[in-house]
């Protein structure tokens, strides 16, 4: 049984959208939490907004950065003794055609939101391995992880290669009689600032048209991460708060199972 209050919550993306809203959640449940981000100004604004009483570590880190990782990891068990869950949740979404996209653009795509995740796990699995209680991975993946859409190649990629390493992790933990699992969290869209940040230097026009949907129709962060907290509570491997896409997903796996052009 997972239990919360008086352990710790590690959220990696932590200053903005879901991961903030995950750091808001964990504190309401009496959590203590280790955050991580790349943007300092914002992460220290998150460390600002929770209540007093709960107990913060803050890392400016790169999650590219595997040695970086390594030693936030030491640092967050020093700390805190006891980890309960680790929210490898830092991403980015980048949009445009495949062939045009910058290959700047697909190498952060595919290093933070890939590479990250394993950097994460990586850093924090053989810690957790050695704990007596149980803990969980939580991957954000999509729903572009099981649909992919057009434009939005390197990101549907990079959130498809997430689905594959957390059925698989779950399965390598599961032999092994292990007390840690995953989570796959795939929302779809979340009114979070993911497709704003490029936009100043000159984002393509479907990363813009993008931005404005989820400022439009988006789940509210808040909403997610309570979603999400409540999936993990039942030791749910799948966390899929828009449950409507299913019907879609339901359609694609009857379209490669009769082998149906994509189009159709």
């Amino acid at each position: 049984m997972l239990t919360l209050p008086k352990r710790t919550a590690v959220i990696t993306g932590a200053a903005n959208g879901v991961g903030r809203a995950l750091a808001v959640c964990a504190a309401s449940r009496g959590m203590s939490l280790a955050l991580a981000d790349i943007d300092e100004s914002a992460l220290n604004a998150v460390r600002k907004s929770l209540p007093s009483e709960t107990q913060v570590l803050v890392e400016v880190l790169d999650v590219r950065d595997r040695s970086a990782q390594d030693t936030f990891a030491s640092s967050v068990f020093e700390r805190f003794g006891s980890v309960a869950l680790v929210f490898a949740n830092a991403g980015v979404m980048r949009a445009g055609t495949t062939w045009q996209l910058d290959p700047a653009d697909w190498d952060a795509v595919f290093d933070i939101n890939v590479k990250g995740v394993v950097h994460t796990a990586s850093a924090f699995m053989p810690r957790l391995l050695e704990q007596t209680e149980p803990s969980r991975i939580v991957i954000t993946g999509s729903t572009s992880s099981f649909l992919p859409r057009p434009h939005l190649t390197a990101y549907s990629a990079s959130k498809h290669a997430l689905w594959g390493m957390a059925e698989a992790m779950h399965l390598e933990l599961a032999q092994q009689n292990a007390p840690v699992s995953i989570s796959l969290l795939a929302p779809s869209g979340v009114k979070t600032g993911i497709a704003a940040v490029p936009l100043a230097a000159g984002a393509s026009s479907k990363q813009r048209e993008i931005h404005e949907l989820l400022e439009q129709f988006g789940m509210p962060a808040d909403i997610l991460a309570e979603q999400t907290f409540e999936a993990l509570q039942r030791e749910r491997f799948w966390v899929l708060p828009h449950p409507d896409f299913k019907a879609a997903l339901t359609l694609r796996a009857q379209s490669v199972v009769e082998e149906r052009d994509p189009r159709d």
